[in-house]
């Protein structure tokens, strides 16, 4: 009988440092879909839920942008599906 492992997930250097930054302070982010897709309600989605999850799957450095965005400081993500708006939000939790 062969042996599995777990896989852990690897991590590139720009991911690790949003991990500890995230850690303590974890922003959040109203995400609204626009051209692209169909009409959907706006969402809101945390830093730490978008690098753990396989269902957002962004490039390092646009994560690494939208952790330097100040509430209410807003960013736009165009790929081939559409494009998506995201806006810092202050929770009070």
């Amino acid at each position: 009988m062969a042996v599995q492992y777990a896989t852990i997930p690897r991590y590139s250097k720009i991911r690790r440092k949003l991990i500890k930054k995230t850690m303590y302070r974890n922003p959040f982010y109203r995400i609204r879909w626009c051209e692209g897709y169909p009409l959907t309600k706006p969402r809101v989605v945390s830093m730490n839920e978008m690098i753990d999850s396989d269902e957002w799957d962004f490039p390092d450095r646009f994560l690494s942008n939208l952790e330097g965005l100040c509430v209410s400081e807003m960013l736009k993500f165009e790929d081939f599906s559409g494009v998506l708006i995201f806006e810092r939000i202050d929770l009070d939790l």
